[in-house]
């Protein structure tokens, strides 16, 4: 083989790699690319993406030895999402990894690349898979079931704050407020809608004017990476908070009830490492998060003037004071 035949072989065989989402790293090695769709900004206190890498790291994967991460960052403007993941399309990784309701974003920019979110909510009624034991399609991950928690979420706070009858639902313009476990309850739900945290100190104007008595907070990626700004705003208020994973009550929380998403993404980079590994999407289950914590900051309960129950205290996985 003559040297311009050596040059046009290395050539073909660099854009083979190219095309499968793999390229070869110092000393030989495969080096995956792996593209990470964050609706957060960089250096984000979002507890996914750390869960995420985590999980890699336990897997054996080591950045820039066997694996390339592609962030792609929204800075919290939902906008921003799509063009993004078409972006992170362009440059073919051999996965896209993304997590709350980005997803929705993915699944539009592409149907061949292997998608894994890390966590997410009702994928089957919205859509993104088939059904949990056989995706069907390019998606695949984990499901934290949103709206069966939502009942036991407003049952909880109810039981703290029976007085309750305004409790505001903080909510992105995609999510829907749990009505039905409100009405069981005799609660009223005040939707408010915040799809940036631009528009937070406006969604606190509007639970004021509404006069709202407790504050429910969904699980959406902008919030829980803002979560701080967010308690601080409903303590400023005198709000009683309910939100989803111990992550929140860490931060300020009255109460959480939820899975430990940090958990359940780091579970994700199974899924992954299985898809690099060969595996196809469409029949790696989604799965279901199956433990949830309730989590009770005394703390945040003082400061509010607030007693907890006995009944809530002893059914609490974890009490911070």
């Amino acid at each position: 083989m003559d040297k311009f035949e050596q040059v046009r072989f290395l050539v073909i065989a660099i854009a083979l790699f190219a095309v499968s989402g793999v390229s070869v790293a110092q000393g030989g090695a495969k080096l995956h690319r792996v593209g990470i769709l964050e609706p957060g900004p960089r250096n984000s206190p979002a507890v996914c993406p750390v869960g995420f890498q985590q999980g890699l790291r336990e897997l054996g994967y080591v950045e820039g030895q066997n694996i390339a991460l592609e962030f792609r960052y929204a800075n919290g403007q939902p906008e921003q999402l799509q063009p993004l993941a078409a972006e992170l399309v362009g440059l073919n990784p051999a996965v896209i990894w993304t997590h709350g309701l980005n997803i929705d974003r993915a699944k539009q920019a592409t149907s061949k690349i292997p998608i894994v979110f890390g966590a997410s909510a009702d994928v089957v009624d919205r859509g993104i898979v088939t059904s949990l034991a056989r995706p069907g399609g390019n998606i695949t991950g984990i499901e934290l079931r949103n709206s069966e928690l939502a009942h036991k979420r407003l049952e909880i706070l109810k039981a703290v704050v029976p007085t309750a009858v305004r409790v505001a639902f903080l909510a992105t313009e995609f999510e829907s407020a749990p009505d039905t476990a409100a009405d069981a309850l005799g609660v009223q739900v005040l939707r408010v809608k915040a799809n940036h945290a631009g528009e937070f100190e406006a969604a606190f104007a509007s639970m004021k004017q509404s006069r709202a008595d407790a504050l429910l907070i969904s699980d959406g990626a902008i919030f829980a990476t803002n979560r701080r700004q967010l308690l601080d705003l409903a303590l400023m208020q005198g709000l009683p908070t309910m939100s989803g994973g111990p992550h929140y009550a860490e931060a300020g929380s009255l109460l959480s009830y939820g899975p430990d998403v940090r958990e359940a993404c780091r579970r994700s980079a199974v899924l992954v490492d299985k898809i690099l590994k060969g595996a196809n999407p469409a029949t790696l289950p989604v799965e279901r998060v199956q433990r949830f914590q309730l989590v009770v900051n005394l703390g945040t309960a003082k400061k509010l003037g607030l007693s907890i129950p006995n009944s809530v205290l002893l059914r609490a996985d974890r009490v911070i004071e």
